[in-house]
Formats: C-alpha cells, structure tokens, sequence
C-alpha cells in the first residue's frame, strides 16, 4: 500500500512529500532502509533527521565526473496523526564533477524523486 499523497513543494535544493497512514518513525525506519539497499550510508543524525552519502568525497575531488558522490539530508516531521512530512535536501551541487557531476546530481534527484513517491 502506498502512503504517498502528494508533492507540497519542489525547488532544486529541496522537495516536501507529504503521507498519510504512516508515522514519522515508520517512515524513517522504511527510509532508512531503502537508502540502505540503494548504497547510501548513514552519515549522521537519526532516521527521522539525518544525512545519507554514496561514494567518497574526496575521490570526487580527484577523479571528478568519473567517480559518483551525492549527500542528501532527510528530514521527517509528522505534521498531525494523520499526514507526515518528508523533506529531501541535496546537500551536494555536483561542482566537482563539472558539468557532468551536476548533471549527476540532478539525475539522482530525479531517481530519488520517484523512489519517494512509491512509499
């Protein structure tokens, strides 16, 4: 069953999707892992309030567009007893992999995007 409502607001560095019929903890842990699966690690923060990372940093740096990097930041907040409240913050550009890495960022987002609607 899809918990998915719908999209309240869309912009490049954020989207807010909104729930309904799960709580901010069952959607964290469901969140959690997902991205788990997909290859992202935990980097900090909890469930409900944490960064998620794939790849290294610092071989974006050195490699650019070659070596693949993203950090989002997830944000849950349940809004009533009913609707829960999921932010996704990209908290990467792309920058170091130029043109290319943007692009990748972006393409993320996307996949990310359709993955979150499924929920």
């Amino acid at each position: 069953m899809s918990h998915y409502k719908s999209t309240e607001h869309s912009s490049k560095e954020r989207i807010v999707y909104l729930y309904e019929g799960i709580n901010a903890e069952d959607l964290g842990a469901s969140i959690n892992t997902q991205l788990l699966g997909m290859g992202y690690h935990h980097a900090e923060g909890s469930a409900k309030n944490g960064f998620y990372i794939k790849g290294k940093r610092v071989w974006r740096i050195l490699l650019g567009a070659f070596y693949k990097y993203f950090k989002f930041q997830v944000l849950i907040e349940q809004l009533n007893e009913k609707t829960t409240s999921l932010s996704l913050i990209r908290a990467t550009t792309g920058m170091s992999g130029g043109l290319i890495g943007i692009n990748q960022v972006k393409k993320e987002v996307a996949r990310l995007s359709e993955f979150l609607q499924l929920l």
